[in-house]
């Protein structure tokens, strides 16, 4: 039984360290993913993770250039002016409407659709050129609470670290019950397949620790809607 101790001890490892899948994309060579179902899912698993860090980068990215055209207007740059040197790489789109002068508002819009930070610029851009109010003050307003919304939201994300840990935790712990046992010379898989309480109690258990898990995973995912 030594080789089942060190299978489940070695899968209980993996799922609590869970390897990044870019290092492990990196270091395979060989036949296309499609062919590979395991290095599909890695492939997935690493895009997801790269598109959350793009996302992350595009709203700090968002908050220095709401900080910096704020500052432009109030030391009384021009609009236009002021949106085409601070957010460059954060409304591409709005720049060149400056440019080719076009529709600033709806360009803001569109590049909301990437970064949703800024949609409240449009907004505000719409209304002054409507009423012709100046957008110095408002701009301000909307920096300071993208930056108070963004420290909020790393605060969530760090709490949120401690309930997906233990979520791991709590699905290996059976496995490490199943080691400790054969390594005290019992052998609980004896009976827990070859009884028929046995196997209503391994159905049972797999049942609640799936259902444990999806429960913590859901609360996670309902608190990240709100970031």
């Amino acid at each position: 039984m030594t080789w089942l101790v060190a299978v489940l001890v070695a899968a209980s490892v993996f799922v609590l360290l869970r390897p990044d899948p870019a290092r492990r994309l990196e270091s395979i060579s060989g036949s296309s993913s499609a062919l590979n179902p395991a290095r599909t899912w890695l492939s997935l698993a690493t895009r997801v993770k790269g598109a959350r860090q793009q996302q992350a980068v595009d709203r700090k990215a968002a908050i220095h250039a709401l900080a910096a055209i704020a500052a432009e207007l109030r030391a009384g740059t021009p609009q236009q002016r002021a949106l085409e040197i601070t957010g460059e790489s954060v409304w591409p789109s709005a720049c060149g409407a400056v440019r080719f002068d076009g529709d600033i508002a709806e360009a803001l819009r569109l590049d909301a659709r990437r970064i949703p930070l800024i949609a409240p610029l449009a907004a505000c851009w719409s209304v002054a050129a409507q009423q012709g109010s100046g957008l110095s003050v408002a701009v301000t307003r909307m920096a300071e609470q993208a930056r108070v919304a963004e420290d909020i939201r790393v605060q969530l994300v760090s709490q949120m670290a401690g309930p997906r840990a233990t979520a791991r935790i709590l699905m290996m712990l059976p496995l490490f019950g199943i080691a400790m046992g054969i390594m005290m010379g019992v052998d609980p898989l004896a009976w827990l397949l070859g009884t028929p309480l046995g196997l209503g109690c391994l159905a049972l258990g797999i049942g609640l620790i799936s259902l444990g898990y999806w429960w913590t995973s859901r609360i996670v995912q309902r608190v990240e809607l709100l970031l």
